[in-house]
């Protein structure tokens, strides 16, 4: 069988070779110093304002469910953790904050909450311990504990949680 041209197939290959011509033209001139390298609306070499470079987390997430909140927590978390991970010295410290963050979730579970304010007195008492050893994670650790109390200071407001939290 013979392969055709297809005419109709025609106009969107030259579509195609358009925007290549178009995407090197714009290359040469940016290699020529004509059109700046980078259109993007953010930077990701420029140094972010946040303590927290790997992680993200919404900072209306209090306002939101506990579900929510506790995720962005847990990922700056991960970062500190990453962070503690690093030296040899303080990689204890990474495993005890994971236990801190699991009873934290056990007791967010607890329809009554009743042991919050201890688990995050403990979670930041450990925060606290970090700095003393880690002086460079003291921004880290000061912005979780404020997280945590601002956690704890929404959940008591808020009462008992309607929430139906995955985990």
């Amino acid at each position: 069988m013979k392969a055709t041209l297809n005419r109709d197939i025609l106009p969107i290959r030259d579509g195609y070779v358009h925007d290549d011509r178009q995407i090197e033209e714009k290359r040469k001139r940016q290699q020529a110093g004509l059109e700046p390298e980078d259109d993007m609306p953010w930077n990701d070499e420029a140094k972010s304002s946040s303590v927290w470079q790997r992680s993200f987390s919404n900072p209306d997430a209090q306002n939101e469910s506990p579900s929510i909140a506790l995720f962005g927590i847990g990922s700056h978390l991960a970062e500190l953790g990453t962070d503690l991970k690093a030296s040899a010295d303080t990689a204890s410290f990474a495993s005890a904050l994971n236990r801190h963050f699991g009873n934290l979730r056990a007791v967010v579970c607890d329809p009554s909450a009743a042991l919050l304010e201890p688990v995050i007195q403990r979670f930041c008492q450990e925060l606290h311990s970090i700095t003393d050893v880690r002086p460079d994670l003291a921004e880290k650790c000061t912005d979780l504990e404020r997280q945590l109390n601002q956690f704890a200071a929404q959940s008591s407001a808020e009462g008992d949680w309607d929430d139906d939290l995955p985990f």
